[in-house]
């Protein structure tokens, strides 16, 4: 007897817990495009502004990471820049902002999408 009780209420529980999933609020994010980005950067304070340089920078380092895994399979890279470069967040932005103004179409690409493009013109392979 005690053991049916037990299980009812840890199904009890289960249920719960999968109807407040099912059920629950959602959010769903989506990456802001390359001139959403570079905008809230502009317009952000100084505390703001640090906080995008280290997505920006963290968004090169992980590109530049899965450029490295691509080496080691032997495959083809995303990129070619040479073994003594490593780029700052500062870095990232102004030559996100040089491959927009070179191709503003860019912009209207996922941020993280238009620095491999940048990477890929400034350091192309080949």
């Amino acid at each position: 007897m005690a053991r049916v009780l037990l299980c009812a209420k840890i199904a009890g529980v289960g249920i719960w817990l999968l109807g407040s999933l099912i059920l629950g609020p959602t959010t769903a994010m989506a990456e802001d495009d390359a001139n959403a980005a570079l905008r809230a950067y502009d317009s952000a304070d100084s505390a703001d502004r640090k906080v995008w340089e280290l997505i920006f920078g963290n968004t090169y380092n992980g590109i530049n990471w899965a450029d490295s895994v691509l080496v080691h399979r032997k495959q083809p890279r995303l990129f070619c820049a040479p073994d003594n470069v490593v780029l700052t967040g500062p870095q990232v932005i102004e030559m996100l902002r040089g491959q927009l103004n070179a191709t503003p179409k860019i912009g209207e690409v996922p941020y993280g999408l238009a620095i491999l493009f940048a990477l890929q013109n400034k350091f192309p392979c080949g």
